[in-house]
């Protein structure tokens, strides 16, 4: 793993927080926190095994992170419409 996946990570890792940060509702952080988890796990693996299964990881870490915004995005309209 170099230096620029690392970075990578750990800039995908602060944006994700920054966002949650700037959201208006409650948030659901154990399911972020475990796909983040599982997502960092892999990629580290994926450094291991060479150049096609860092981009595996990756692309795990990505759809990860995407699932977890799904999840708050339905929380979150599901909350709007109780309060409306």
């Amino acid at each position: 793993m170099t230096n620029e996946d690392v970075e990578n990570v750990i800039n995908l890792e602060r944006k994700l927080t920054d966002w949650m940060k700037d959201q208006p509702a409650s948030v659901e952080w154990s399911i972020i926190a475990l796909g983040i988890s599982a997502a960092r796990l892999i990629y580290g693996v994926g450094a291991l095994q060479g150049r096609d299964a860092k981009r595996e990881a990756t692309r795990l870490l990505n759809a990860s992170i995407d699932s977890a915004l799904d999840v708050f995005n339905c929380n979150v309209a599901e909350e709007m419409e109780t309060r409306h």
